[in-house]
């Protein structure tokens, strides 16, 4: 087991569940990242890793395709379409998960993004790095150097789902706590300043879109996919990360199917 592990919220206990959601919020603005244990339930994590495995084994070999992006050794990011097991309130509108993303980006918030990272056996340690390059050290946002990161607030969430346990053998993630607050660059961070997270099915990690990260080297047999849903506040768009792909696909059927009270998280989509 790593030596550093990031803190966990279990959020299982339905009695104690308003104090530890806001415990955990005050942890992820503080750390950039939390991780929360029992958020969705067992039976229907079988079924997400069933639909999964049925329609995106293409994906499960160590070759660079048209509609995805490859994102390390053995590594390749796909966008999973919302249908089937994927439109499912309980899972893009998971209540906790939208109480805190709520709490966090405000109201006026969409679904940037809904995909998959897949990792290979023996896919190497990915490069250090943050998702998205940090807008607040723009000179176009803020020209002036004094502007405080501290008072920067979170524009892009990523949820972070596996549909296979998180550890050692399979590859855990590895974090730099408070990086997303930071101007340090990736390749000037130490290990020593970061931890890891482990998580079994069911558990899953928020982490701001600047946080500084990278994925371990996946050890095991298996494949290693883990999903991830990107809430970001309407007004931000991912322009870096999909040149090859759409960030979000979802068809006017299945759209249909969603709750009226849900589309607005679909609707900027539809409109591009």
């Amino acid at each position: 087991m790593p030596s550093k592990l990031l803190p966990a919220f279990d959020l299982s206990n339905s009695s104690e569940l308003k104090q530890t959601i806001s415990q955990a919020l005050k942890c992820y603005l503080n750390d950039g990242c939390v991780l929360l244990k029992n958020v969705f339930d067992r039976q229907f994590m079988y079924r997400l890793q069933q639909e999964f495995n049925d329609n995106y084994q293409a994906y499960f070999k160590p070759d660079d395709f048209s509609d995805a992006l490859r994102v390390g050794d053995k590594r390749t990011m796909i966008t999973v379409e919302v249908k089937s097991e994927f439109n499912s309130e309980y899972f893009y509108a998971n209540p906790n998960i939208l109480r805190m993303i709520v709490s966090l980006l405000g109201r006026n918030h969409v679904m940037g993004s809904m995909g998959a990272v897949v990792s290979l056996p023996g896919s190497g340690d990915q490069h250090v790095h943050r998702d998205h390059l940090n807008i607040y050290h723009s000179a176009r946002f803020y020209p002036r150097k004094e502007h405080p990161l501290t008072a920067s607030p979170p524009y892009a969430i990523t949820v972070v789902i596996p549909l296979v346990p998180i550890n050692e053998a399979t590859g855990c993630t590895r974090v730099w706590p408070g990086s997303h607050l930071s101007t340090i660059r990736p390749k000037d961070v130490k290990e020593e300043n970061s931890v890891e997270f482990v998580a079994e099915l069911g558990d899953c990690l928020l982490m701001d879109y600047r946080l500084i990260h990278h994925g371990k080297a996946n050890n095991s047999n298996i494949v290693r996919p883990i999903l991830y849903n990107i809430y970001n506040s309407a007004w931000f768009r991912d322009v870096v990360n999909y040149k090859n792909q759409k960030p979000l696909v979802i068809s006017d059927d299945e759209f249909n199917q969603v709750p009226a009270q849900h589309r607005y998280l679909f609707e900027w989509s539809r409109q591009q």
